[in-house]
């Protein structure tokens, strides 16, 4: 097929031209855009003006007052006496008199003793005589045959726990059930206890104390 249009009449040639153009054309425009300046105010031309207002600044000297000074006060001389010194008197002793008796001290009373106390744990326990064999067996000797009825009806046993007091002199004092059992065991654990002999003493820095202790009796059918 013939191309029908003629070379002379191509536009597509003309492409770079035209767009040389259109870049040079938005170059001035933008260099137009910054170096364009607008005024809001009118300018004032001053190159008539000879000269220009000058303020003149006048200093105003500042006045001083003069404080008046108080008026001198007259000085007064006193004159200092001098104390003439007096005259001390020795005391005169009559030694024909008798001299005065001297009142005798006061009659210094005794300390008190200290009250007693009961000690639970000393130094030296104390312990039954003889150790607590004997003692055990003095219990034993003591309650044999005499387990008490109801007790022995009803099938108590167990131990019942006394308290007491070893005074300084060995005896027992002071005895009750901590923890009993009934039926007549307490009762005859404390009449055993009270019916055993002395003890030895408990011994604090050497010394007899009151010690309280505790101790259990074993009540058991045969």
């Amino acid at each position: 097929m013939e191309d029908k249009k003629s070379p002379g009449k191509e536009l597509a040639r003309l492409t770079p031209l035209f767009r040389s153009l259109g870049f040079l054309l938005s170059l001035s425009l933008i260099a137009m855009a910054f170096e364009w300046k607008s005024y809001r105010q009118p300018l004032m031309d001053l190159r008539g003006a000879d000269r220009m207002d000058v303020t003149e600044i006048i200093e105003v000297p500042v006045m001083k007052t003069p404080v008046p000074r108080p008026a001198p006060r007259p000085i007064v001389l006193i004159e200092q006496q001098e104390d003439e010194p007096e005259s001390i008197t020795p005391p005169v002793f009559d030694l024909d008199e008798p001299l005065a008796e001297i009142p005798s001290p006061l009659p210094v009373e005794p300390p008190e003793e200290e009250p007693d106390i009961e000690f639970i744990v000393v130094e030296e326990p104390a312990s039954p005589i003889g150790g607590l064999s004997v003692f055990y067996a003095h219990i034993k000797n003591q309650m044999k045959g005499k387990y008490p009825v109801v007790a022995r009806r009803i099938g108590i046993e167990g131990r019942v726990f006394l308290e007491f007091v070893v005074e300084k002199d060995g005896t027992l004092t002071g005895i009750r059930v901590v923890k009993g059992i009934g039926g007549g065991c307490d009762e005859l654990a404390i009449k055993v206890l009270a019916s055993s002999p002395k003890w030895k003493p408990g011994k604090q820095r050497g010394k007899p104390v009151r010690q309280r202790l505790t101790l259990p009796i074993h009540f058991k059918l045969g």
